[in-house]
């Protein structure tokens, strides 16, 4: 009998060294977003390169433009968005999701000078498995299509690291024969001041939409126009979000914990009869902009938490084993 239930204890720590090993484990994957009550950065401040809006996450220039941060109801003014039909352009960068966006802004007095060309990669090479973005106000303003009928479309694109497409996914849509830049009308949505309206497009309508991309190993995400008849110049980005891979940690961007000091000899200020005290503000010291002060990725939430999970597993096999080993022990002695 003892003999069997040694067997049992094996059998168990056979199995249980690659479950706590991680080998059939799911590792843990991270959802990460923007949030922006806990960011410092200001409207019109650039946030091209690493790190710069979302811990982990590099964003380029939109061809030779900055990508510019933008917030509702504040300059710089992106686009101009409808409260009503007679309210026209009344609400400066009007109805972004959570209250803040980005923004190609161009040279700051051109609209021609908006390229609207977005691309997003990933700190130290790592890689995601979905990406979406949220697009507002596109289609109210479509001047290269004046004097036309015209397909328009935007798509966002995945690519692994060697460039190859992984996932695509757009929003298209027409609009007849016009002299007009604005007013068109589309088969597909009526009339495009409504439906291309961050205010007054319902979702899905080229004034408010997203679009996702997902799959394995995607390294760089990119949104474009189609072609010149697709251009609004007058848009933003309203939101970003973004899964990295199985296994994969966001980067952390916040400062390192502060080390408790060691003790010495020397007094403190409360020792040597100083009853004032000296705060350092550590929050955001060498900090990224975007970034929690905990060391954590800001909005990243751990899907798996795996630690918690190898941690059970190691006690339930400790466990097992030591009340089946006692009972093995138990037995031989009784006989």
């Amino acid at each position: 009998m003892h003999k069997q239930l040694l067997g049992s204890v094996l059998c168990l720590a056979l199995i249980g060294y690659p479950l706590v090993n991680g080998s059939m484990l799911a590792k843990a994957a991270t959802s990460v977003s923007f949030d922006p009550t806990a960011v410092s950065v200001n409207p019109g401040d650039s946030i091209s390169g690493d790190g710069q809006l979302m811990c982990g996450l590099v964003i380029g220039n939109s061809g030779q433009n900055p990508v510019t941060y933008i917030q509702e109801g504040q300059q710089p003014s992106a686009y101009g968005a409808n409260n009503s039909d007679a309210d026209l352009n009344s609400f400066q960068n009007g109805f972004l999701s959570k209250g803040f966006g980005i923004a190609d802004l161009g040279d700051g007095s051109s609209a021609a000078s908006k390229t609207h060309q977005y691309e997003f990669s990933f700190s130290s090479g790592a890689t995601v498995n979905t990406f979406s973005i949220g697009v507002v106000d596109w289609g109210d303003y479509l001047p290269n299509a004046k004097g036309m009928a015209g397909h328009h479309e935007m798509i966002l694109t995945a690519y692994d690291s060697a460039n190859a497409v992984i996932n695509s996914q757009s929003l298209a849509f027409e609009t007849d024969y016009s002299d007009k830049a604005v007013n068109r009308i589309s088969p597909q949505f009526g009339e495009m001041i409504k439906a291309g309206d961050a205010g007054q497009a319902t979702p899905g309508q080229p004034g408010n939409f997203s679009l996702t991309v997902s799959g394995l190993g995607i390294s760089r995400v990119e949104l474009r126009y189609a072609d010149a008849i697709s251009v609004d110049p007058n848009i933003a980005i309203s939101d970003i979000s973004y899964t990295l891979e199985d296994g994969e940690v966001a980067t952390r961007c916040a400062p390192a914990p502060t080390p408790t000091p060691t003790p010495s000899s020397a007094p403190s200020p409360t020792q040597s009869g100083d009853t004032s005290s000296t705060t350092t503000d550590s929050s955001n010291q060498g900090g990224v902009q975007g970034t929690s002060t905990t060391g954590s990725v800001l909005g990243a939430s751990t899907l798996a938490d795996t630690g918690a999970i190898e941690a059970q597993v190691v006690n339930i096999l400790f466990t097992l084993g030591s009340v089946l080993t006692v009972l093995g022990l138990n037995l031989r002695f009784k006989r």
